[in-house]
């Protein structure tokens, strides 16, 4: 089964490949304006998926001018998952305490240890009120440094982990109809001006983070899940709504 990621590619890939820009529709025509904002009525323009292991989803083209679209559909506020271990290097590349790091382990697992071996795993309701101190603690080490904290960011939402992939520079949010596009400048310069201190939840910036499976019951159908780390931005279609008209 295709899930709806995969399927808004390739509709979004048809609708724009080998088209005049004056045949697309009104909402097609302001994705490519905002991405060339000298395009003619008449240039055609290019459209294909990219690499599945970078953050971009396609890439676009008129004439020798080409940039990276990342594309999110859907109600879901997951931009990222990785392997808890990869996730810990680049908190230390933050700079944080080792207590932080002691703090992250014991989320991640949710049994009172740093490797997992509890013998009894909490829910996330039950470690919020148990770890709520912790969880002070850590936020402030996480956040300490805004530039710090934008160029996390940056690499979950347009860098990803592999550089040799080129990073997207725009992204889409919506559908083929009707939706919001915004840049990477955009959303790196909104991010440089906002303060995120009022979240109690784990946090880095506006993303939050979760282990993809702590499996309370102990019932673990897929076992390494619990060793990978999930990352949201709770209010990120509307944020991208905000940056769209602020920046």
């Amino acid at each position: 089964m295709i899930d709806s990621g995969t399927k808004f590619e390739a509709q979004m890939i048809d609708a724009l490949n080998n088209k005049r820009f004056d045949d697309l529709s009104a909402n097609l025509q302001n994705i490519i304006k905002t991405m060339f904002p000298n395009v003619e009525k008449s240039n055609i323009i290019t459209s294909e998926h990219c690499e599945p292991y970078g953050k971009p989803d396609i890439k676009v083209t008129i004439n020798d001018e080409t940039h990276f679209l990342s594309l999110k559909t859907g109600t879901s506020k997951m931009i990222h998952c990785e392997a808890f271990e990869k996730f810990l290097l680049k908190v230390k590349d933050i700079g944080v305490t080792e207590k932080t790091i002691s703090i992250l382990k014991r989320f991640q697992y949710g049994d009172d240890t740093e490797d997992g071996t509890g013998k009894k795993r909490y829910s996330y309701e039950e470690l919020f009120p148990l770890m709520f101190n912790d969880f002070r603690y850590a936020n402030q080490d996480l956040n300490y440094s805004n530039e710090k904290m934008v160029q996390f960011v940056d690499i979950l939402v347009f860098k990803g982990n592999y550089p040799e992939y080129p990073s997207a520079d725009f992204i889409y949010h919506g559908n083929i109809e009707y939706g919001v596009i915004v840049s990477r400048e955009q959303v790196l310069r909104h991010l440089r001006r906002k303060n995120y201190d009022y979240m109690k939840n784990l946090h880095i910036g506006p993303i939050q983070f979760h282990p993809y499976a702590r499996y309370v019951d102990f019932k673990e159908n897929y076992p390494e899940k619990r060793e990978k780390t999930n990352f949201k931005w709770i209010n990120f279609e509307s944020d991208l709504y905000y940056i769209s008209t602020h920046y």
